[in-house]
This record gives C-alpha cells, sequence and structure tokens, in this order.
C-alpha cells in the first residue's frame, strides 16, 4: 500500500516536473518562434495593405517567374546589380521562387529605378498611377508596388530608389532588402511584427530569422493566390507544424543568413 502511495507521488512528481520544464522551454523560446505569433504577423504583413482602407483583401503572390530589369539613372550601375543579385538569389534560396535578371524594360515584369530624391515622383509616374503619392513620398524612403490579375496573382512590379536620400541616410542597402522582399507578396509594415524588416521603427536592415519564416509559409504550397483571411488561416497550423518537424522554426534565425545581404555586406 505505501508503495503504491509513493508510486503515485513519483507519478505527480515527474509530472509537476515535466509542466516545468515545458513551461521553462515556452519562456525561453523567443516570442518570434511561438506559432501564434508567427501566424498573426503572416495575417498582419500579408492580408494588410499599408496605405488601403479595405479591410477584407485577399493573399497575393507571384505564379510565374520575377524577370528584373535594373533601370540606373543615379549612382553605380554595377554596384545596383550586385545588390540585387545578392538579394534576389537569397529570396530565391529561401521561397523557391525563380528570380531572373533581364536587360531590357520589354522583357521584365519588375522595373527597378535607381534615381534622385527630386526625380522619384516622376519616375513612379511613369510606370504607375498611385493614389495619394504626395502623402505617400513625405515618409516613404523608397518605394514598392505591384499589380494582380483577376485570380490575384501578382503579375507586375515597381521599385523606386532615391541613391541620394537613401545613401545619406545610409539606408540604401535596407531599401533593396526591404522593397524586394515586399514585392515578393508581404507588402505591409506594421509595428506589431517584431524583429523585421516590415517594421518600420526596427532597426533591422537585413531579414531577420521571422522575416524569413513569413517569406516560407507566403510560397507554401498550401497557399494558393487568391485565398480569403478565412482560407489562410485555416492553412496556418497544419504549414506551421511542418515548419517546425522540419526545424525551420527553431534554425530560422541560422537559415536565414545562408547567401544573405547581411553575409555579403560583411555586417
Amino acid at each position: 500500500m505505501f508503495f503504491m502511495i509513493k508510486h503515485k507521488c513519483l507519478i505527480v512528481n515527474l509530472f509537476l516536473s515535466s509542466l516545468w520544464i515545458y513551461s521553462c522551454s515556452l519562456s525561453a523560446m523567443p516570442h518570434w518562434q511561438q506559432e501564434s505569433y508567427i501566424s498573426s504577423s503572416f495575417l498582419e504583413i500579408a492580408l494588410k495593405r499599408e496605405y488601403s482602407n479595405h479591410k477584407k483583401l485577399n493573399f497575393n503572390r507571384w505564379k510565374r517567374p520575377l524577370k528584373i530589369f535594373i533601370k540606373s539613372e543615379l549612382g553605380s550601375a554595377d554596384l545596383q546589380r550586385r545588390l540585387y543579385l545578392v538579394q534576389a538569389e537569397h529570396l530565391q534560396s529561401i521561397t523557391g521562387h525563380s528570380i531572373y535578371f533581364v536587360e531590357s524594360e520589354a522583357q521584365a515584369n519588375v522595373t527597378v529605378v535607381f534615381t534622385s530624391a527630386a526625380n522619384m515622383k516622376a519616375d513612379i509616374l511613369k510606370h504607375v498611377k498611385i493614389k495619394n503619392l504626395d502623402e505617400i513620398l513625405k515618409t516613404a524612403f523608397c518605394l514598392a508596388n505591384y499589380q494582380i490579375n483577376s485570380k490575384q496573382e501578382i503579375v507586375r512590379g515597381l521599385i523606386v530608389i532615391p541613391v541620394d536620400k537613401t545613401r545619406q541616410d545610409g539606408r540604401l542597402v535596407e531599401c533593396v532588402v526591404e522593397e524586394l522582399t515586399q514585392l515578393m507578396g508581404l507588402p505591409n509594415d506594421s509595428e506589431l511584427v517584431y524583429p523585421s524588416i516590415f517594421n518600420d521603427r526596427s532597426i533591422d536592415s537585413y531579414l531577420t530569422g521571422l522575416d524569413y519564416l513569413l517569406l516560407k509559409i507566403a510560397y507554401h504550397p498550401k497557399l494558393k493566390p487568391g485565398m480569403t483571411d478565412s482560407q489562410v488561416r485555416a492553412q496556418l497550423p497544419s504549414i506551421l507544424k511542418q515548419l517546425r518537424s522540419d526545424g525551420e522554426i527553431k534554425q530560422a534565425q541560422l537559415r536565414v543568413l545562408s547567401d544573405s545581404m547581411k553575409s555579403w555586406v560583411g555586417d
């Protein structure tokens, strides 16, 4: 009888110890590696738009490869092309989606314009009409814009970077990283998401472990362009389960550094 009571106590103690260990492991886990936080961050960045009043938006993503043309009107064209090669290769390695470069704007579905602050508005308007552009340019260092088709697939993109302004503020590389990443289908900026390049108050100039996971989710085969908020939400648990099983969540901060802009710059 004593043995049985002792045995029950042992079981209870082991159970309590397991709970304590589990609780400690959760508290030791960075907030951005918790699945609930990853899910809410993805919905915030992928299903909302920084300058839109629409509350219900569909998920957007490229189906066709990105074909990038770089139009250099100011600064070193060789450096600018190299920066985009590094970032494009990094994004392609994370998402598995094809990105390559073309030699003329006619061949491209993504145009990157390196210009001056004085000519930024005019260069934008050559390619796309944007509502409230003057208001946007009061706070925007650089700009990315994409267009979608009836299936909510991204079909064309534009990036405009004022070289003089961004170099003066030390944000040229940051603009290259952030704008091409947003063009992949993660268009929103939010102070609710950190650490991330999608947070304007963040000090991050390069992709973080959380950004890596958001890109992985965006190009997961379970998601399709045109999905509603509720449809995306329904798929996230199984996507995150797979990512954790594959070690992607635990190793995200290490894996995001592989062939990254940060590694290339040597920062």
